[in-house]
């Protein structure tokens, strides 16, 4: 890291974080160390970060992303959907320096616009099959549970799924106990949380994607990738708060999702706004870019152009036209942001945090120690 960014870590540890804004829910008297769940996309493999680099003692599950399903229910062996396909080779480098790191590993089944496919498979007639598929794939690649991310559940889904995930459930069971059942919640209002709600028994993890939180949507302002609060009492419209990860875990508790198995996310990347200078901006005329957090540090990051949202709780960076060129607002989860999730966590008795994706955060080219400063600051704050 630059030198500012060291500095910037450091301060990060040794000052203790207050929760002010927007600090209602009751905080656990203990703070136990929680789960942290990292993503680790089979391109990772093939792009620099083998499986050997990863520091497992950070993490407490590793999720191999991901496998698809054909429409006749058997998992597909070959891309699909832009999505690559995961070997046997690759499934079984990944577990066995895994399980060597005393990691658990479970397979992904989806991704982003997964939602069709996965739809076409759970209908009543496809659906005792697709599962036995699924088993039949964690067990011949040792992998020690799964991950359900259908993207998107539509409400005319909603039946098959509840009913899908019941049934793998109880197979899961009979095959092996103690293979593992989550779910990357979606962090957009809607049916999820309710949903998630009726299936927490049957899911051992239930993360809120807390990321994404804001795009050049309709009306929408420009606003962080994933803060940890709102802006205040000030609303983004005349009938929705600024989006937060706070707010996020509120919806789900309010639905009924018990405490203990929720997660938030901590996302190994950001958004470079052009056309805009900071946050709650007008999106008009402005772009948006989408960067590894690696990238945004090397790219943009200098001491100058760093803000830390003290409402908000989230960093940015604001690069005015002065600078040259058009005006840039970056919004990216930093030490602080990725430290003060963790703490969030922990004082609020969650189960724990998930990462999207560890290849994101890591950079090669750094000397031994900091080439994942990122995962390091939260293997400080869970404790380790």
């Amino acid at each position: 890291m630059r030198l500012f960014a060291l500095a910037h870590l450091l301060i990060a540890l040794l000052i203790p974080t207050v929760f002010t804004i927007g600090t209602v829910l009751p905080a656990a008297a203990a703070t136990p160390p929680v789960w942290v769940t990292a993503y680790y996309p089979v391109w990772n493999q093939d792009g620099g970060m083998g499986p050997e680099k990863i520091d497992y003692s950070a993490i407490t599950h590793l999720v191999h992303f991901a496998i698809v399903p054909r429409a006749d229910g058997t998992v597909a062996d070959a891309p699909q959907n832009n999505l690559q396909a995961i070997t046997p080779t690759q499934s079984a480098d990944v577990v066995t320096h895994a399980h060597k790191g005393g990691v658990k590993v479970l397979i992904c089944l989806g991704g982003a616009g997964s939602g069709p496919a996965i739809s076409a498979v759970l209908t009543a007639e496809k659906r005792g099959g697709f599962i036995k598929n699924l088993l039949a794939f964690i067990q011949t690649r040792g992998y020690d549970g799964l991950d359900v991310d259908m993207e998107p559940i539509l409400p005319a889904d909603e039946e098959n799924f509840v009913q899908f995930v019941r049934a793998l459930r109880t197979a899961m069971k009979s095959a092996n106990p103690k293979w593992l059942l989550t779910i990357p919640a979606s962090g957009e209002p809607g049916t999820q949380p309710r949903l998630c709600a009726a299936l927490a028994d049957c899911f051992d993890q239930i993360n809120i994607q807390t990321y994404d939180l804001s795009g050049k949507w309709d009306g929408f302002k420009t606003w962080y990738n994933g803060s940890l609060y709102g802006n205040g009492q000030t609303l983004m419209t005349d009938t929705r708060a600024f989006p937060s990860a706070d707010e996020k875990v509120r919806l789900y508790l309010a639905a009924g999702v018990p405490k203990a198995k929720l997660g938030i996310g901590i996302a190994f990347y950001g958004y470079v706004w052009t056309g805009a200078d900071g946050p709650a901006q007008s999106i008009a005329g402005t772009s948006t870019e989408t960067l590894a957090y690696s990238a945004i540090v090397d790219k943009y990051t200098q001491p100058s152009l760093y803000h830390w949202d003290k409402l908000a709780h989230a960093p940015y960076l604001s690069i005015g036209e002065a600078a040259g060129g058009a005006k840039k607002f970056v919004s990216f989860d930093d030490a602080r942001l990725a430290r003060e999730k963790v703490l969030y966590a922990r004082s609020h008795g969650l189960g724990g945090v998930i990462i999207w994706q560890l290849g994101e955060g890591y950079r090669e080219g750094q000397p031994a120690g900091h080439k994942d400063g990122l995962l390091q600051v939260i293997k400080k704050a869970n404790g380790g």
